[in-house]
């Protein structure tokens, strides 16, 4: 759950706007993410666009960020640290907001082209944030990562690139990483394909693959079937008003956890592929491996039944 003080920041953002105005823009971004994504364009530029989009995206990328730490954090060494962070496309902040409840780092620098994104990031930040957060302008295609920093995070990025940028700009941010690489992508087919190749290309340079993955060689998924993780986000007011009425949403998000260096890391027997199916006096679960993606039913008086109901979509079993 997102932090109280930035729920009631975003809220804030459209009081005394008109809700039509600000709806037919909710409308018109996600179609333009929809049909330009993947082609370098600036989907986000006017500041009625940003304040819109930290409303219907910064709860589900927040979760979805705040999700993949969590997972990596089950394997981490206990004594795991982090200091200094660079959030590259860093939007209007929400993959910091959610580094910074993971890691507590002293220095979070947040690169963002955009200006309005930039302008509305900032004005959500509480003073804590703000005593640890610098923003700065920069084109992650263009311009270089001057400095290393102990976590590199890159939410939502790397799928609004034109293609032929991706593999340079995903180098540029390994390049830049001191001891732990974040990727987060929508949970769609053409997505996970591509952190497919993120993966190899990571393990290709020595990164060692945290999470998901029980491995980091070849991914067993089957034709059709596609690696991706679900959080549930709970919508406000005007998250619904935006939206539709639903109370929450569905976040399918896929995500790479990586680390350089020789920092020991556990590693994950199975994780859970799809919500439980549950039924009475049975759950059904559905593994990786890291050779195979296999099924699973617990029953009543397994030994494992009780923690089969507890486990959810994504978690390590």
């Amino acid at each position: 759950m997102m932090p109280v003080e930035l729920a009631q920041g975003i809220e804030a953002l459209l009081y005394g706007k008109k809700q039509a105005p600000m709806k037919e823009i909710a409308e018109k971004l996600t179609q333009r993410y929809r049909t330009e994504s993947g082609k370098g364009a600036r989907l986000v530029q006017s500041a009625e666009e940003a304040v819109v989009y930290s409303v219907v995206r910064m709860p589900a990328t927040f979760g979805a960020v705040s999700a993949a730490l969590s997972y990596a954090c089950e394997l981490l060494p206990p004594r795991f640290s982090v200091q200094s962070v660079a959030d590259c496309g860093a939007g209007t902040g929400a993959a910091a907001w959610a580094i910074r409840e993971a890691f507590g780092p002293e220095k979070i620098t947040l690169l963002e082209r955009e200006a309005a994104m930039r302008s509305v990031g900032q004005s959500l930040m509480s003073e804590d944030m703000r005593s640890v957060c610098e923003w700065k302008p920069f084109d992650v295609v263009t311009d270089r990562i001057e400095q290393k920093y102990d976590l590199v995070s890159a939410a939502y990025l790397l799928n609004e690139l034109a293609e032929s940028a991706r593999g340079k700009v995903l180098e540029k941010l390994w390049n830049a990483t001191e001891k732990i690489l974040l990727i987060v992508e929508p949970g769609t087919p053409v997505c996970a394909a591509q952190m497919q190749g993120y993966r190899s290309f990571l393990s290709e340079r020595g990164a060692t693959i945290v999470a998901p993955c029980p491995q980091s060689i070849n991914c067993p998924m089957g034709e059709g079937d596609w690696c991706h993780f679900t959080c549930r986000i709970q919508r406000t007011k005007m998250h619904r008003l935006l939206k539709g009425e639903a109370p929450f949403e569905d976040e399918k998000y896929s995500y790479i956890v990586a680390v350089k260096g020789d920092i020991p890391v556990q590693t994950v027997q199975n994780r859970v592929l799809r919500h439980p199916y549950t039924e009475k006096g049975k759950v059904t679960l559905t593994f990786c491996n890291g050779t195979a993606v296999t099924e699973k039913t617990f029953r009543k008086g397994d030994s494992e039944y009780k923690t089969a109901q507890k486990v959810n979509c994504g978690d390590a079993f």
